[in-house]
């Protein structure tokens, strides 16, 4: 830059001549220092950064916008943040730090753009016009959240009859009220001018904090494991284009606001739309910022990024169990899970680490069970059950199969099941889907009402479609924990070689039971010691407890067990 810019801007007095005998300054200094011929050399320094694309040049420069974040803009946001006070977007596009930090993988080089990020080239009428600021309320609705048949819709909201108040029906799979808040935010300022002061309130912190606190570090982590990032994107873009300033406040939801509570309305107008809205999720490509930040990335971040970048593997045999524990879901609680949420309840907290285990690797089918011994020479007997002879004895058969002359899946059903306090209606039809589902299982008041099972009045007031937390834990634990002891049981016998009478069955299954008992009060009582804990220790198991004390779920030393079999021989 100093060598080149003896041609473009030369020193008042001293003009440069393109001439091998230049006596200006810098050239006489060159020649002191060795240099044959200073011309040709500063000549060659223009030409080569004249070739340097506009976004990296040194000589680009910005008009300055008055938008970049000072020391004391990021102060007050950071008391904004505490006190819930209005925050402050910061539309910061460039590194002032230094070079290593533009260093950046993950990078697809073909849609590399030379154009700067330049907000002022997308200016309307104006930079900045204080007067013409607008306040707008944004919502996000989603009916059936995080089931296969969701829909979500978005709504904005700016004044009674106002022309640009939305409902947005959202498209594409991901039908999240997440989603539907961040597609309102990003519509609310693309139909806003970019040079009119904007303020957004809306009662969802998970948007705000994204764009507001979180931004700079999903970026720099190139959005690897960042749920919904594709929506944040475009919002950050909307946002970095405007050449005014940007606010977000934060509002409690269904707190009697007007704005949030018509904002609300309009997002539930969007989700009961027929047909969805068309959205644009493009990314102007210059302020596409691509890949992660080499200086921070971390090499678990590094992996992740790669997995992300493989297809993922065809697996046809999990597909069908996942479908079987859908249809099976889709029987007892009339609701439509999707394969990722029947993933994820593999890993309930309500479930054991090892039955954790168990249900994800019998979704994938790792156990070698059944006909999966046909192909291996000499081994085909091992596919068949040694108590009864079936042909092929799969997971379904060891865990279900009533007809087995073994009786441990059988008897352990049965015990499951006169435990169980609430009614026919509140349990499920044993299958496959529904075991490997357990995690997903809830039970709804309606249920429990028809059962009679808990002795309350099918009058009273409150929602009888709501989920009951506790028959809805006790009842993932008793499928789980019987499933899983099937399961032992099977593998005792056909490895160890073991017999099983009916009574070390029943023995067993108390154990087990009490045993997890014993596990939720120890928790409850004594690491965790809290009020809330106790409370769902109690509601869990209260009603299956035999002759249980008032304290039993306070005090550690009080002695309680599971109501002992009707039918122990």
């Amino acid at each position: 830059m100093k060598t080149a810019k003896r041609i473009e801007n030369p020193e008042p007095g001293h003009p440069h001549r393109n001439a091998i005998n230049c006596k200006c300054p810098p050239c006489k200094l060159d020649r002191q220092k060795g240099c044959p011929h200073p011309n040709k050399c500063a000549q060659k320094a223009l030409n080569v950064i004249n070739g340097i694309a506009p976004k990296l040049n040194p000589k680009h420069e910005y008009p300055p916008d008055n938008l970049s974040f000072t020391h004391r803009r990021k102060q007050q946001n950071i008391v904004a943040h505490r006190e819930n006070g209005e925050i402050t977007f910061d539309p910061s596009v460039t590194c002032k730090t230094s070079l290593a930090e533009c260093f950046r993988i993950f990078v697809d080089d073909k849609t590399f753009i030379e154009e700067p990020a330049d907000r002022l080239t997308f200016v309307g009428n104006g930079l900045n016009l204080p007067k013409e600021h607008q306040t707008i309320y944004t919502d996000g609705a989603c009916f059936n959240n995080g089931k296969e048949n969701a829909r979500c819709g978005a709504g904005i909201w700016i004044a009674h009859n106002h022309p640009r108040n939305r409902s947005i029906r959202i498209p594409g799979p991901q039908q999240t009220n997440q989603v539907g808040e961040l597609v309102a935010i990003a519509e609310a300022v693309r139909q806003t001018e970019n040079f009119a002061p904007l303020t957004i309130k809306s009662d969802s912190k998970y948007s705000i904090n994204g764009l507001t606190k979180h931004l700079q570090e999903w970026e720099d982590r190139g959005w690897i494991g960042i749920r919904n990032s594709i929506f944040f994107r475009v919002a950050a873009t909307l946002l970095r284009m405007r050449t005014a300033t940007t606010k977000f406040k934060w509002v409690k939801g269904h707190n009697g606001e007007p704005g949030n509570e018509q904002s609300d309305e309009k997002a539930k107008e969007g989700a009961e739309k027929d047909e969805p809205d068309e959205l644009d999720l493009t990314i102007k490509p210059s302020f596409n910022l691509q890949g992660a930040k080499i200086a921070t990335i971390t090499q678990s971040i590094a992996y992740q990024g790669i997995r992300e970048r493989v297809p993922p593997h065809d697996r046809p045999r999990a597909n069908i169990n996942l479908g079987r524990a859908q249809a099976a879901l889709k029987e007892f609680t009339n609701e439509t899970e999707t394969y990722s949420s029947l993933w994820e309840s593999c890993f309930h907290k309500d479930l054991q680490k090892k039955i954790q285990q168990f249900l994800f690797r019998s979704i994938h089918q790792v156990y070698r069970l059944g006909d999966q011994w046909d192909h291996i020479p000499g081994y085909e007997a091992l596919g068949k059950c040694t108590s009864c002879g079936h042909t092929n004895e799969d997971m379904e058969h060891i865990l279900t199969d009533q007809e087995c002359t073994n009786e441990v899946a059988k008897t352990i059903w049965r015990l499951a099941r006169e435990l169980w306090p609430y009614g026919d209606e509140a349990w499920p039809e044993i299958n496959l889907g529904i075991i490997l589902a357990c995690g997903k299982l809830t039970v709804k008041k309606s249920q429990i009402y028809a059962g009679h099972g808990n002795g309350e009045s099918q009058n009273e007031t409150t929602n009888k479609n709501d989920i009951h937390q506790g028959a809805s834990r006790l009842l993932r634990i008793l499928i789980s924990e019987s499933a899983h002891l099937i399961w032992v049981l099977r593998c005792e016998r056909t490895i160890g070689k073991k017999s099983h009478t009916r009574l070390q069955i029943i023995t067993r299954w108390q154990k087990q039971i009490n045993n997890r008992l014993t596990m939720d009060r120890i928790v409850a009582i004594k690491l965790r010691r809290t009020e809330k804990l106790r409370k769902q220790t109690a509601a869990t198991w209260t009603d299956v407890l035999h002759n249980p004390p008032d304290n039993w779920h306070k005090q550690l030393e009080v002695l309680v067990g599971i109501k002992p079999p009707r039918t122990p021989n």
